[in-house]
């Protein structure tokens, strides 16, 4: 649970200490991970009892015994909390050169609860400058309540101390370094590849085109780029629509891919913080006006405007023509008054902005990732932040892990008709993009998978959360 918030929060700390960590937990009984997954789509309320006893966590007697008179200690366990931290597990290791903390990491030699060959897996991989891996001998799981505390005190003081004399802290820079391995996976998915690479998907494209094209969302995508508001639109919709059986079975696998899985509770977290936003501005007597810099279709902002009793002022851009017609159809569609339409480039810095009201919400959704240069992002967040009213608050969305970025900066066109590559940034990356240019951040929502984030900042030097 440590590793996951670190991972997909990105929260500015000084160290962490990993106490023989449950990256794979053991499970001795054959084939048990396929059958807990079977049980578990039964129900969620399925149980297994766990075979764990004091001897296997503990060579000490005495805690050994306060473990076994522990009345709030339950040998049962949810079937969803052990699948749930495979999962878990198997994401974060997929990206554990994002994992930047200085650590230090505790392992038992005698552990019979999690496999230790992770550790060390865990410890090679990560980009952490500070970081170390300590086995103690003869230790089992419960190495907190184990014999010989000192072996495990005197180095985690130690660490402790050093992390807290170090001015080591992530502070806002000019602009952030892009962090390397990201930039390399950019750089490969540029590059063409080998002759068979671009044999395979020319042939993937052909099916997609073809076959994939009887899918209403498929064809979408195809006609107008997968990353366009109209598209979007369509997945936020969410209903299974193309030519005949098969292109409705098509469309309902295309969209329930994990991708646009994430983009629909992406939109959730999206509404959810821009409500918790105007609750602020409420409280203060302030009508929220609202600025999406790349709003595409919008509908999630007319769904906002719509579900609010009290007035709510939009300003809907995009780029796009096409997807600005949706944005003014959906927009009739809910009757919706105080709504004006703008067709700005948001990354075109010599624009001219003008407001008849100045916003003082200002979102910016799945742009960043379209964008490999750090300078240049960092230059259009400085013009929103003029552009933002005095302790307003900016919306951005970021994407640090996607597990179809290949497939998609491969086979999937954008609304330029080009291939789709992204540049991902890890949170903490893109977090001091957005503090470097005069933001303070107050929050991070994620949705489970953990590939796309929502979070907000304020327009104000002296505010804490």
């Amino acid at each position: 649970m440590a590793i996951s918030w670190i991972m997909n929060y990105g929260p500015n700390l000084r160290g962490c200490i990993l106490g023989a960590p449950a990256f794979s937990i053991k499970l001795y009984i054959p084939l048990a991970l396929p059958f807990l997954r079977l049980l578990g789509r039964f129900s969620s309320q399925q149980f297994v009892t766990s075979y764990v006893r004091s001897s296997l966590l503990t060579r000490n007697k005495k805690e050994a015994a306060l473990y076994d008179e522990d009345a709030l200690i339950t040998k049962k366990i949810g079937v969803n909390i052990l699948v749930g931290l495979f999962d878990s597990a198997q994401n974060f290791f997929k990206r554990l050169k994002d994992f930047e903390v200085p650590v230090i990491i505790f392992t038992a030699e005698n552990d019979y609860i999690v496999d230790n060959k992770y550790h060390y897996t865990f410890h090679k991989n990560i980009s952490s400058s500070v970081k170390s891996h300590i086995v103690l001998p003869g230790f089992r799981h419960a190495i907190f309540h184990e014999n010989d505390q000192d072996k495990i005190i005197f180095p985690s003081r130690e660490f402790i101390k050093k992390r807290f004399n170090s001015d080591s802290m992530s502070l806002p820079m000019v602009i952030p370094q892009p962090r390397s391995h990201t930039v390399e996976e950019y750089k490969k998915l540029l590059d063409k590849g080998s002759v068979i690479n671009q044999m395979y998907y020319q042939v993937y494209r052909w099916v997609l085109v073809h076959i994939g094209g009887k899918s209403k969302g498929v064809s979408t995508g195809l006609k107008y780029g997968f990353d366009s508001g109209v598209s979007l639109d369509y997945v936020y919709n969410n209903k299974p629509s193309g030519s005949g059986f098969v292109g409705k079975l098509i469309d309902k696998v295309y969209l329930n891919s994990v991708g646009w899985r994430g983009i629909k509770n992406r939109k959730k977290n999206l509404k959810k913080t821009l409500s918790r936003i105007m609750g602020f501005l409420y409280n203060e007597n302030v009508q929220p006006v609202i600025l999406d810099v790349a709003a595409g279709a919008g509908r999630y902002l007319f769904e906002v405007q719509n579900e609010e009793k009290r007035a709510v002022q939009l300003y809907i851009n995009d780029v796009d023509n096409a997807s600005l017609d949706a944005a003014k159809k959906i927009a009739g569609e809910y009757n919706s008054t105080t709504t004006k339409f703008i067709n700005n480039d948001v990354f075109d810095t010599r624009l001219e902005w003008s407001f008849s009201q100045r916003p003082n919400i200002i979102v910016i959704s799945g742009l960043f990732e379209l964008y490999e240069n750090n300078l240049h992002v960092h230059q259009v967040l400085s013009i929103l932040y003029e552009l933002l009213e005095n302790n307003g608050y900016l919306v951005y969305t970021g994407q640090p892990w996607h597990p179809q970025l290949e497939i998609i900066g491969r086979l999937l066109n954008n609304r330029k008709g080009q291939r789709w590559v992204m540049r991902r940034r890890i949170q903490s990356e893109l977090d001091q993009l957005i503090e470097s240019s005069g933001f303070n951040k107050l929050n991070t929502e994620i949705e489970d998978v953990g590939i796309f984030t929502v979070s907000f900042a304020q327009k104000k030097n002296d505010t804490f959360m």
